[in-house]
């Protein structure tokens, strides 16, 4: 089946790639493989053939936390964020995009997970995944005036 990647986790992963032009990306990941297309997932191409799931390496000896970065996600949505696994973690906004101890079989210690769209961890998203918009990469700074610098 022809697949693509949603449009706005395109954007994402262009975004973390020319911040962080030295990290690793041995954990990085798209389309599922075969253990993934045997179960639900975002991973696998919904009914449009997109998929809508995103994996970034954790790298901090090379200046990328996607830890941090998963934090600094859910703090400031993108329009098309559904929710995002990191270290053992879960946040969406059943959880109130609170973190909630995620018990899947994989913990994500290695990468972050990030999805996009309208659905349930199932590879059936139907939209809300395709903007174009910037993804929030670091925590605003407060300038002395109180607002906030990017």
């Amino acid at each position: 089946m022809a697949w693509r990647l949603a449009k706005s986790l395109e954007k994402l992963r262009t975004q973390v790639n020319a911040a962080y032009q030295k990290r690793s990306k041995v954990s990085d990941g798209t389309i599922g493989d075969a253990a993934h297309q045997r179960v639900p997932s975002d991973h696998n191409p919904n009914a449009a053939g997109v998929v809508t799931a995103l994996d970034l390496t954790h790298d901090p000896k090379n200046g990328f936390d996607a830890h941090k970065l998963a934090d600094v996600l859910i703090t400031n949505r993108h329009p098309n964020l559904e929710y995002v696994i990191s270290n053992s973690r879960i946040a969406g906004a059943w959880t109130g995009w609170k973190w909630q101890k995620y018990t899947g079989s994989n913990p994500h210690s290695q990468h972050i997970h990030i999805s996009v769209g309208d659905g349930k961890d199932d590879g059936k998203a139907t939209g809300n995944y395709d903007s174009s918009a910037n993804w929030t990469l670091i925590k605003p700074v407060a300038s002395p005036q109180g607002g906030n610098d990017m």
